[in-house]
This record gives C-alpha cells, structure tokens and sequence, in this order.
C-alpha cells in the first residue's frame, strides 16, 4: 500500500471527538508536509519547529488503539496512528499471563493503551523522561478512562540516581534523549530541561511491583539503552522465565544483544532497530 493510500485510510478510520473532522483532515495533511520539509530541507528546520511550537491547535481522536489528544506539527499525529509501528503491535500480546506491561519510555502512551485497551494486561507502569510529553501521555491515560489500572512517573532511566539534562524537538515528542556528561547538545533542538533520573530497579521497589509480576518489558530511550540496562540488573534476574523484553536498540549498541542473551534473554524476532527477546 502507498505512502498516500495509508495516509487516506487513517483519515477515514480516525474518528475527531474533538476538534472538527476537516480541521483534523486540512492539519494532518499539513502536519506530513511539514515534517517532509523538515526531514529533506536542512536549512528550514528551525522554521518548521518554531511551527510546531506556536501552534495551539488540538485535537482528541479515537481509533483502534484507544483515545489519542494530538497535536499538528508534531509527530503525536503519527504515533497515535494505527499504521505506525503496526507489525510490533503483535508482539505485545506474545505473553500467556498479562499481570504488568512495564513500558520504559513511554511516549504518548501507544504502547500502554495497546497493552491495556488490546490485550487486557490487568496493570501497566508507564516511564517518561519529557515533561512536555508526559503531559500528552497522562492525558491519553485518562481519555481512555484506564487511570485506575496506569501509573506514570516522569522520571528518566539509567545507571544512576540524581538530575540528568533532558534535550527534546516541539516537533518531535519521541525523540527527547538524556544528555551525559560529555556530550554535545543536539543542534536544532530547542528544548533543554533538568529531570530527575534513577534505575528501573529502585522504581520497581519504591512502587511496590514484585518481579514476578511484570510479563513485559518495553524500553524505548534513545540511545541510553546500556545504561538503563545497567540500572535494571535486579528486574532483569527477578522477572519470571517467559518474560518478554521489547527493545529499540540504537545503531551503536547493537552489542547488547549479545550481552543479554548472556544473561537468559534469547532473541526472538527483530525488525529494524527493534528487537524482541525472551527470558529463557
């Protein structure tokens, strides 16, 4: 199926609860120009941020995922898509016991709402670093009516437990990324903010989640994967053999799907960048 034909189908699935459907349909076709101009022309990027910035339109939508409150110009439009990442969606209903879907970098709650509006997991624990973002993921929360059984923490993940800098794109809500120390700031993106950060495994005790408890893990943080892996020796070797680990793993971290399979974790499918294992 073409780019277009997609593009036409969402619109035509995609129910606007709030909004106007043909504002939805005149911004969601504006939205993919944007970010088309964004992507092949370096040097109107900052404009095209700026965009999605100062723009105050919003918009509540439902389709076979959940309730979804977007933003044009941004890409809440396209992760609140059904057709976005839809071959993974399967991944999220491999486990036979659905007690707890632990989603480490959350987003706007795609994944959660998956977990809990497709599959039934009787409780999900959501992670998200960008306060900006996690304002867009606690309000989907609540959209779906699924607050009694989802709890958010914006809070980062790593190795270790303090403030970490926190860098983010207005256009782009999934592609915040922690900032160590060393590192250089990403050019073009406007936001920078302090977070506090701490390990899976101190968040899982300070909540009262026993291990055994959690029948999948998904982990999405942008690079800062060994660290987060670092931070979670103890949930790693608690979970129960069965145990589902989704994971993005980002070009120069490939190496840890050696590491894990070290550790019980057995590859057992892989698309793109995003890798599926399972404890043995």
């Amino acid at each position: 199926m073409s780019k277009v034909s997609i593009l036409y189908k969402v619109i035509k699935d995609t129910q606007v609860l709030e909004g106007g459907h043909f504002s939805f349909k005149y911004y969601f076709v504006m939205t993919h120009i944007l970010n088309a101009i964004k992507r092949h022309v370096p040097s109107l990027r900052s404009w095209c941020i700026n965009i999605a910035k100062n723009n105050t339109k919003r918009f509540v939508i439902k389709n076979k995922t959940g309730v979804f409150y977007v933003r044009p110009f941004n890409d809440s439009f396209t992760i609140s898509a059904d057709y976005f990442e839809e071959d993974l969606r399967k991944w999220v209903g491999l486990p036979n016991k659905k007690k707890l879907f632990l989603d480490i970098g959350s987003n706007i709650g795609r994944y959660a709402l998956i977990a809990k509006n497709n599959f039934a997991y009787e409780e999900v624990v959501c992670i998200e670093a960008n306060p900006v973002t996690f304002e867009v993921l606690s309000k989907n929360i609540k959209l779906n009516n699924i607050e009694n059984d989802v709890k958010c923490l914006s809070v980062a993940v790593g190795d270790y437990e303090g403030k970490i800098k926190f860098q983010s794109d207005s256009s782009h809500l999934g592609g915040g990324k922690v900032i160590s120390h060393g590192q250089n700031e990403e050019s073009g993106w406007d936001n920078i903010v302090e977070v506090n950060i701490k390990t899976v495994d101190s968040i899982l005790h300070n909540e009262n989640i026993n291990h055994s408890d959690v029948d999948f893990i998904k982990m999405d943080v942008e690079g800062f994967e060994i660290n987060a892996l670092n931070g979670m020796s103890e949930t790693l070797a608690g979970v129960n053999k069965g145990t589902f680990l989704m994971l993005e793993i980002s070009d120069e971290n490939t190496s840890l799907v050696g590491w894990l399979s070290e550790i019980g974790f057995v590859l057992s499918e892989k698309q793109n960048n995003d890798y599926l294992f399972i404890k043995s």
